[in-house]
């Protein structure tokens, strides 16, 4: 039987009787043996010790956008692949969004991404399209796919044009109290749009994305959730206008919202040398509207941050940059990145962190809050602000090698996780 000692690290767990203490774990075959204030526990003899300096351990952190393309683009990122990256990145659990073929709008391939996910060394959960092929036309088996295992139904990014659908699914999944998750992105605004809508693309004479683009699907959608009822949750935001609609609509209280830490960290001037690396859907906005968005961060408009981990081929992003495919690798360098922009700075502190990453998230998704009580199932992040870290493409699991922190000297890191009876060590 494995057993595991962490003889001293700090809890960060808001709410809980014990945050920001002190405390020491024996963690025997995944479950949680012995706790205590640090230094209350002695570790047996044939324990591993886990130690670092300015080690700090919080509930496992749980990201609601990754996309998953296994089956169908496996050449890019396989579900083992994509797995790997989450623990590297101290992720616990991770809501895979279907970019799949076949699409997964049916209980047969939702059944089969569930089996493939178990053995994974974290909780991969699986969102079911929200119509079939995910064409935004016809309603999919959504208590079907419920009934086989998936955590939640979403439009994958592809809003339907049509509201009476939105209305028919928000009602459909009320008894079940599902969630569904919707992309407040309307590409029909800008069909050719590029990027952020602003000073830098006239600079670049690049086509601009207007915030329009996500405070019109927003408002939209939720008039249609304040009708129809049920639960919603609204990501990724990069818009401060949309998500102070967002904010301000009567139907706040039963929509959540989610903004992606790129979102927070990067502005559009990054795009001035047209590196296709930093093409995002919805695009990196300017200076100012990320220091709003912040702002609104800071103000409870957010719930929860992500990561929207996006993996793109070589050949896919190594092209001109309107043909380039968006998107970035985000897992690995989640926590590093909010450390830099958000949390050094003083925006956020640890505490807002692991509630955005972590408490949040699992209540959105209805989890329960892993206790650090003899008997429960350890599911913890460990983690530490301190000593600097470099992402190399060898660390990559996939060939993927789209990241914008790529060979960059990054701040503070993830020493492991315990989820799923396992305890899986960061490998630098």
């Amino acid at each position: 039987m494995p057993l595991h000692f962490i003889p001293d690290a700090l809890l960060i767990d808001p709410g809980a009787p014990g945050d920001q203490t002190r405390i020491s774990l024996l963690i025997r075959d995944g479950q949680t043996e012995a706790s205590g204030p640090a230094g209350s526990l002695q570790a047996p003899h044939d324990a591993t010790v886990i130690e670092a300096p300015g080690l700090c351990i919080s509930p496992g952190w749980v990201d609601l956008l990754s996309v998953l393309q296994d089956p169908g683009h496996e050449q890019t990122e396989t579900l083992d692949q994509l797995a790997a990256a989450a623990a590297a990145g101290g992720f616990t659990r991770v809501l895979c969004h279907p970019a799949t073929l076949p699409h997964a709008d049916r209980a047969p391939v939702i059944a089969a991404l569930v089996t493939r996910s178990a053995a994974a060394p974290v909780h991969l959960m699986h969102a079911g399209a929200m119509t079939v092929q995910m064409a935004g036309k016809d309603m999919a088996e959504l208590l079907d796919m419920l009934g086989a295992g998936a955590a939640a139904i979403t439009d994958g990014g592809r809003p339907a044009a049509e509201a009476g659908i939105w209305i028919r699914v928000l009602q459909y999944l009320q008894p079940s109290g599902a969630l569904l998750t919707a992309s407040p992105y309307d590409a029909s605004i800008a069909p050719d749009g590029q990027m952020n809508e602003g000073e830098q693309a006239v600079l670049m004479g690049m086509r601009g994305v207007p915030e329009l683009a996500e405070v019109l699907p927003a408002v939209r959608l939720l008039e249609m959730l304040a009708y129809a009822g049920g639960r919603l949750h609204l990501q990724p935001f990069s818009s401060p206008e949309a998500l102070l609609r967002v904010q301000q609509h009567a139907a706040r209280g039963s929509c959540t919202t989610g903004v992606l830490i790129h979102h927070l960290a990067l502005t559009d001037e990054a795009l001035a040398a047209f590196d296709s690396v930093y093409k995002a859907v919805p695009p990196l906005r300017s200076e100012a509207q990320r220091r709003r968005l912040i702002g609104l961060l800071r103000e409870g408009a957010v719930d929860v941050l992500a990561t929207g981990h996006h993996a793109q081929a070589p050949e896919d992003k190594a092209v001109e940059f309107p043909y380039a495919s968006p998107g970035m690798l985000a897992l690995q360098t989640a926590f590093s990145t909010a450390l830099e922009a958000l949390i050094r700075p003083g925006y956020l502190s640890l505490q807002d962190w692991v509630r955005l990453i972590s408490l949040n998230p699992r209540r959105i998704l209805g989890l329960k809050h892993p206790a650090d009580s003899p008997g429960s199932q350890a599911e913890w992040t460990l983690f530490s602000t301190e000593g600097e870290w470099t992402l190399r493409p060898e660390m990559i699991p996939s060939r993927a090698v789209n990241s914008p922190w790529l060979n960059r000297s990054l701040p503070g890191r993830v020493i492991g996780i315990f989820a799923k009876g396992r305890y899986t060590p960061v490998q630098y």
